[in-house]
């Protein structure tokens, strides 16, 4: 996929929609486009940055962030306010960077309506920026972003699996694309359980040379129980269950389990229990009956 270049930042350039005036102070910044201003300051009181867009000489939306964070407005190929769903109407982003242990970022996308400004969708990622492409090459543009809702879960960063989600505007919102997802989701072939279960068997063994004191799998703190289980079971079952395949994914757990595990039961438990931890739960419940 040809996924369209993102610039981030407040940058100072010559637009042909939307028009940027200097401040004196250098945390300050205004930007105009017809009858709306957009004003980025740096509230001191409060120790916070704040993002206002007025219409009309009336505030129309708000965003703050504390001033270890970034606040700041998106621009796509030199553009700051685009039409990401084809209605005639351009839309303008805020994104706040807000750090923290999971490094949470939001994207706020208002509708800039000739009567009105809506929220058209807020987007909250951890770890990672959410970027637009026009996937089905229609003029609408697709919002992708990376689900890190079980990193660190029973296994390091890098060894953990993520997914990247496709959105679309649907019902006057952003929702899971599950057509694109099940285009991007793997072949669940016959031989897939038995491959999980042999990768399963061996991060068994060797954990059991590696770490003979832990014997029992459900010892140890409740989140970091599944020490003899490799992320390429969690990473599977992730898979299928974001492409709308649920089903296979407890499927796969009864067919790939081994043998001298115990506590599958448990394991699925606490499995989706993390997973309802994820910004598209609602959606993921709707498509798969969860």
């Amino acid at each position: 996929m040809k996924f369209i270049k993102i610039i981030l930042g407040c940058l100072i350039f010559t637009l042909p929609v939307l028009a940027q005036t200097a401040e004196d102070a250098p945390d300050t910044l205004k930007l105009r486009y017809r009858r709306y201003v957009m004003k980025k300051y740096y509230q001191a009181e409060k120790k916070a940055f704040v993002f206002e867009v007025w219409r009309n000489n009336e505030l129309a939306y708000q965003v703050s962030a504390p001033k270890f964070s970034h606040l700041q407005y998106v621009a796509i190929d030199g553009m700051t306010t685009f039409d990401l769903d084809k209605d005639s109407v351009n839309n303008f982003i805020i994104q706040a960077y807000r750090g923290g242990e999971q490094a949470q970022t939001e994207w706020h996308i208002l509708n800039l309506a000739r009567n009105e400004t809506p929220l058209l969708g807020k987007i909250v990622s951890n770890f990672a920026v959410p970027w637009l492409s026009d996937l089905n090459q229609d003029g609408r543009l697709e919002l992708l972003v990376k689900d890190y809702t079980f990193a660190n879960w029973n296994a390091d960063f890098l060894a953990s699996p993520y997914q990247t989600v496709v959105l679309s505007y649907q019902n006057q919102a952003y929702h899971l694309d599950t057509q694109w997802m099940r285009k991007d989701s793997l072949t669940y072939a016959d031989s897939i359980p038995q491959l999980v279960k042999q990768a399963m068997e061996s991060f068994y063994q060797a954990s059991i040379k590696n770490y003979p004191f832990k014997v029992n799998v459900l010892a140890g703190k409740p989140q970091q129980r599944w020490g003899f289980i490799p992320p390429i079971l969690w990473a599977t079952m992730l898979d299928l269950i974001y492409a709308d395949k649920a089903r296979l994914a407890w499927d796969l757990v009864d067919k790939a389990w081994y043998e001298k595990l115990e506590g599958k039961s448990v394991f699925l438990s606490d499995f989706k229990q993390q997973l309802k931890q994820s910004p598209f739960w609602e959606d993921l419940s709707k498509y798969n009956d969860l």
